[in-house]
């Protein structure tokens, strides 16, 4: 509606101009630049403000690089700030975030449920459950040493991330960063596999 839209009014004042700041963003200002950034980590923190530090970091650092992407492509209207788009991708990449980790979270509570033959015959035959064992076995022998370590210890034997990086010798918050990776591989494996009856292509 027109109504939201920025516009001059006699008790607010005119609208501001913000095409002195976009052009300091575009030219790579750094104090400009540095303001935003410090900006729109505090926003995406205060979304995902229970989430590891190292997700919000991720998360921040995949907005930063969509928002100056469409920045040099010109994808935005100057009438507007500059954080208003940046907010608004933000708020987009949390959701994308939320969403994800969801299915993720669902797929490794089956995943374990497998793991240790905790069978469901409502749910599956013992064969076919045994296949689904096989299956995600691949998938996690298929993954880096390292990844198979810090998925196992963490997903199969309860370990935090202090203890697995105690046993492994790394710090907590490699641990975490290899966590997340190791599990989105695994899960896009088995999402593979099993949409091809188990085989590689």
């Amino acid at each position: 509606m027109e109504d939201n839209l920025p516009q001059d009014d006699p008790q607010r004042g005119p609208t501001p101009d913000y095409s002195a700041r976009w052009e300091r963003l575009v030219n790579g200002e750094r104090e400009t630049v540095d303001a935003l950034y410090r900006e729109g980590y505090l926003f995406v923190r205060n979304i995902l403000k229970n989430e590891p530090l190292q997700t919000v970091e991720d998360v921040h650092h995949d907005v930063f690089i969509l928002f100056y992407n469409k920045l040099l492509a010109g994808a935005f209207d100057p009438k507007y700030a500059p954080e208003a788009f940046f907010k608004g991708i933000a708020k987009n990449k949390c959701f994308e975030y939320r969403k994800k980790r969801s299915k993720l979270f669902k797929f490794l509570s089956m995943l374990k449920q497998i793991w240790e033959q905790h069978y469901d015959p409502e749910e599956l035959s013992v064969v076919e459950q045994m296949e689904e064992i096989e299956l995600m076995r691949s998938c996690i022998d298929a993954a880096q040493l390292g990844c198979q370590q810090v998925f196992k210890l963490k997903y199969f034997e309860n370990k935090s991330d202090t203890e697995i990086a105690e046993i492994l010798g790394l710090t907590p918050q490699y641990v975490s960063l290899k966590r997340h990776r190791c599990l989105g591989y695994i899960a896009k494996c088995y999402e593979k596999k099993s949409k091809n009856g188990g085989k590689n292509t």
